[in-house]
């Protein structure tokens, strides 16, 4: 009996889901445990502390909008090795930095090995890959970085407890550029290099196999909700996530339940993120906004709400994190329903912009927002639970226009 070996694209998979965990989840999910942190090793306001996020959206916003330019000089797989050199680089300068300036400097440099190396390389190698199961492909590689807050903050402050903060973001940087190092060995841009074709395509037909399905392409209309909605995404998904912590420190929670908190939600994300995938294959991406988009808001509410419960702290982490599944996955799923299949590339990409765009215009507002009403974060929540609500009825709409033409 012959043996079945697992289908190459699976490692290419992995190898994009190492690079998701570093310039993601390690540079987004995971880096919220330091916020407290920064603010009292810099002696930072609340707005500075958020600044630092913004000047990081600013320039992932940047890094994304050059990103097909980019990709077009380097390949896929060593523009995404160069991107999680650059997050490395990045959390060295944090551990080398004593003052705000230089803060600013640290999370630019982040900022972009986020914007070069996240959802977009990644969407594009996976599609090369995978013409069916690719929904489930891209939910396996985002998951990752809900990876990067299972056990990573518990870790996180107890080196800088037991150590100091230099310790724990010189540490963090060495570990970056081993995995990046992995991610490399394995990814491959296109199944022709491992003489290959992609998973579902037809053998007899292997060029009309790797056409994917596509939507009648997106229009004046479609962009009116669509624009807005990536921004709101931008600020409920990646703002909202980013000041977890110092929402749940201004609640009295201690570092050590806030620090699970962030690692329970790291598994509701990452299980939501796959759970995107497996029931955007099997129903639809407009029938999972619908199912998950729901639970993202459920969460955040209850963050409004908490009041110092440790129960409901850990309610939230889960409904929120689950939730996000629908706003991270979900961007490549809308990507390939709505535009026609020769444009997916370019949707992802702006797509993805957009969606960088709305956090670096949303980072800054909690800081703002918690100087404003006496360090209380709270409000910014539930400017995020309205964006979220925004988010689910605008996506509907878009499909409820094209369900039209």
């Amino acid at each position: 009996m012959k043996k079945r070996h697992l289908f190459y694209g699976w490692y290419v998979a992995l190898g994009c889901a190492l690079v998701m965990f570093c310039t993601s989840g390690l540079t987004v999910n995971a880096f919220t445990v330091y916020q407290p942190y920064l603010i009292k090793a810099g002696g930072l306001t609340n707005s500075q502390s958020s600044a630092i996020l913004t000047v990081r959206s600013l320039t992932s916003f940047a890094a994304m909008l050059l990103s097909g330019a980019f990709y077009k000089k380097i390949s896929l797989r060593k523009g995404m090795l160069a991107s999680v050199f650059m997050v490395s680089a990045g959390f060295a300068l944090f551990g080398l930095s004593k003052r705000f300036g230089a803060y600013l400097i640290a999370g630019a440099v982040t900022g972009i090995g986020y914007g070069f190396g996240t959802m977009i390389p990644v969407s594009i190698v996976i599609e090369h890959w995978f013409v069916s199961e690719m929904t489930v492909a891209l939910g396996f590689c985002s998951a990752a970085t809900g990876l990067a807050t299972l056990g990573i903050p518990s870790l996180i402050t107890r080196i800088i407890e037991g150590s100091s903060l230099k310790v724990s973001f010189i540490s963090e940087a060495v570990f970056i550029v081993l995995l990046g190092i992995i991610s490399f060995l394995l990814i491959r841009d296109d199944p022709s290099e491992k003489g290959l074709f992609a998973l579902g395509t037809d053998k007899d037909d292997p060029v009309a196999g790797v056409s994917h399905p596509g939507g009648p392409g997106i229009g004046r209309k479609e962009w009116m909700f669509i624009i807005p909605m990536l921004l709101c995404v931008g600020g409920m998904t990646n703002a909202g996530y980013s000041h977890l912590t110092v929402l749940a420190a201004g609640g009295d929670f201690s570092p050590e339940l806030i620090a699970l908190a962030i690692t329970v939600s790291g598994l509701a994300l990452m299980g939501g993120k796959f759970l995107y995938g497996v029931l955007s294959d099997k129903f639809s991406a407009r029938k999972t906004n619908l199912m998950m988009g729901p639970l993202a808001a459920a969460g955040i509410m209850i963050l409004c709400i908490m009041n110092g419960n440790p129960f409901l702290l850990l309610t939230a982490m889960v409904l929120y994190g689950a939730g996000l599944g629908n706003t991270t996955v979900g961007l490549s799923a809308w990507a390939r329903d709505w535009a026609v299949p020769e444009k997916y590339d370019s949707a992802v990409e702006l797509f993805q912009a957009c969606y960088a765009a709305g956090t670096m215009l949303f980072s800054i507002v909690p800081g703002i927002l918690a100087d404003m009403h006496e360090g209380s974060y709270i409000p910014a929540y539930i400017l995020f639970l309205v964006l979220t609500v925004f988010v689910i009825t605008a996506v509907e709409a878009v499909y409820l226009i094209q369900k039209r033409k």
